[in-house]
């Protein structure tokens, strides 16, 4: 049944990993992995909607998703072009401009309750307990300005 399903999906986005892995990552190194990693994360859950759709007639509905990957692939990618000019030994120095462009943007992205659910859940990271919440301490406090116009809609 469904978990046969999963295993096939899953099977699948190993193979689109390997496929698509040798080449990104030789030719790109860190962001190579990164690519290949969104690559093969994207087939899996385009792959595992269809099947709900299929099977079971889930009706899909993309705005929220998007809604929640827009604040990583902008900030991916501002944190990319931030970064380009430094060698390739220096790719870690991405990390602290993704993480302070994402902090600033998801607020824009996520509503209030979503922000504060993340935050609850984040506690049971243990390592990283501290540093989540701060982050989404900081987050909360952004939205709470209310320097944007976005209006969300309640959960349907």
């Amino acid at each position: 049944g469904h978990t046969q399903s999963l295993g096939i999906l899953s099977v699948r986005a190993a193979v689109t990993s390997a496929a698509t892995a040798p080449y990104l990552v030789m030719n790109y190194g860190v962001w190579g992995n990164i690519a290949n990693n969104f690559i093969a994360n994207l087939t899996f859950t385009l792959t595992a909607l269809l099947v709900a759709f299929r099977t079971h007639g889930v009706k899909i509905n993309p705005k929220p998703n998007l809604r929640m990957m827009a604040p990583a692939l902008i900030s991916g990618a501002a944190a990319y072009l931030i970064t380009l000019p430094l060698q390739e030994a220096y790719g870690l120095a991405a990390l602290p401009a993704y993480l302070a462009i994402y902090m600033l943007i998801s607020p824009f992205f996520f509503r209030e309750k979503e922000l504060q659910e993340l935050k609850s859940l984040s506690s049971a990271i243990k390592p990283l307990k501290k540093i989540m919440a701060k982050t989404f301490d900081i987050e909360l406090k952004i939205k709470s300005l209310k320097i944007y116009k976005y209006k969300a809609r309640p959960h349907q």
